[in-house]
């Protein structure tokens, strides 16, 4: 697919929403499109994420409206969430987890606006890389402050649902940043009310009550299989099986076909410790 394809629903470069003007698209979800655009009030660049469900939408000059009747009631429930998601994610004030800074609707849709940082995501860095690994040290400089970040969103009883490289963003002094919640499930503690913004998944890294249409099942542990799924990816280059694969090949066939990070560590040029090699 090329760039006019993946973003034949964006935004036009130039475009304006109240004060912001958008000068490049960042990237495009299942579930919304960001963008870099210029704050004229503040003189600063800002980062704009804009709810549009690909599967529900599309676009009529610059509004954003559910493509079939059947789906509006969707589109609109989804709006909702995602703007009330907003509200919750200004609520954080760490440095590992991308700050939400505004939110406001437009275009018939909604928007979240995040302060811009220059770097660029896990998955690009290690791409860059000789042999595609990061040494043991690296890894860990990343992985523990996103775990740290991960307590204090899992303390608001919010689960990120799609941790992975391309959703950590690694700053220019190489902090590293959770981003992308547009996927992120709420449980709402005072009634027992559970519901869900989005099901996304992404092989190799969703956990295996991703497979569920049981909300419920959702919780900090979903969020913890994505981050040893990350940190597998991390020291050894490769994903590890998709838990649905896992799960189809121990119930048809009794075999879990899962590799050993051992294994793959072993026959790395980069040594680590006993410890962490163990937590995979």
């Amino acid at each position: 697919m090329n760039d006019d394809d993946e973003y034949r629903n964006a935004l036009a470069i130039g475009d304006l929403i109240l004060e912001f003007r958008i000068k490049n698209i960042l990237g495009v979800g299942g579930f919304g499109i960001t963008y870099l655009a210029y704050d004229s009030e503040l003189d600063c660049d800002v980062v704009i994420k804009e709810y549009f469900p690909s599967d529900l939408a599309i676009r009529e000059n610059s509004n954003v409206i559910a493509h079939s009747h059947s789906g509006k009631s969707f589109y609109s429930k989804g709006k909702e969430r995602f703007y009330e998601e907003a509200k919750t994610l200004a609520k954080f004030k760490h440095p590992n987890i991308v700050q939400v800074k505004r939110r406001f609707e437009s275009n018939n849709t909604v928007y979240f606006v995040m302060d811009f940082e220059e770097g660029e995501d896990l998955d690009s860095y290690i791409k860059k890389l000789p042999n595609h690994k990061l040494t043991e040290d690296e890894a860990l400089s990343i992985i523990l402050p996103i775990c740290d970040g991960l307590k204090e969103i899992h303390s608001y009883n919010i689960y990120h649902r799609d941790i992975k490289p391309e959703n950590i963003y690694l700053r220019e002094n190489s902090s590293p940043m959770l981003i992308d919640f547009g996927s992120a499930k709420q449980i709402q503690d005072q009634d027992s009310h559970r519901y869900s913004s989005f099901n996304a998944q992404t092989l190799g890294y969703a956990a295996p009550e991703q497979q569920s249409s049981l909300s419920s099942l959702i919780g900090p542990h979903t969020d913890i299989y994505a981050i040893g799924a990350t940190l597998y990816k991390c020291i050894s280059g490769a994903l590890p099986v998709s838990s649905e694969d896992r799960s189809t090949s121990i119930t048809q066939q009794d075999y879990d076909p899962y590799e050993s990070i051992h294994t793959k560590v072993n026959r790395s040029e980069y040594s680590y410790s006993k410890n962490n090699k163990a937590t995979l």
